[in-house]
């Protein structure tokens, strides 16, 4: 492998990891109000339990580049007092995700600024690969 498709693997496996990234948090706010059952707690009347918000971790590579593990946040919700919602348990208490909207904030600006600078490394890769192969005869 040639250095410079060495360099585009490595920024092409961060471009990977910050979208994963992205992805999770989206998906956290998106379903920050998504209230449910607390697990453990549903039955036949109450099947559907509270979304779990979910963290990203990064883990650089021995040969380059990073991998992403998705993990569960524990114990990923709250109770708060709902009492007219059908999730509701017999106190009046549901399970809402915890989510905390400037982390995920904080996370959506990182994941960006990783992004972007994958994306450079790439684009630079390509202009250097591109000046090696002019020739001026």
């Amino acid at each position: 492998m040639t250095t410079i498709s060495a360099v585009t693997s490595i920024a092409a496996s961060g471009l990977n990891a910050a979208s994963a990234r992205l992805q999770a948090s989206a998906d956290n706010i998106a379903n920050a109000q998504s209230g449910g059952a607390a697990p453990g707690v549903g039955g036949a009347d109450r099947p559907r339990t509270t979304f779990r918000p979910v963290t990203a971790d990064q883990t650089s590579l021995a040969n380059g580049g990073v991998k992403v593990d998705l993990r569960m946040v524990q114990p990923g919700y709250f109770m708060a007092y709902a009492p007219s919602s059908l999730d509701a348990d017999k106190n009046g208490m549901e399970a809402m995700p915890d989510v905390d909207p400037a982390t995920e904030a904080v996370n959506l600006i990182e994941a960006r600024q990783q992004f972007e600078a994958n994306l450079r490394v790439i684009e630079t890769a390509d202009q250097m690969q591109g000046s090696m192969l002019k020739t001026d005869i």
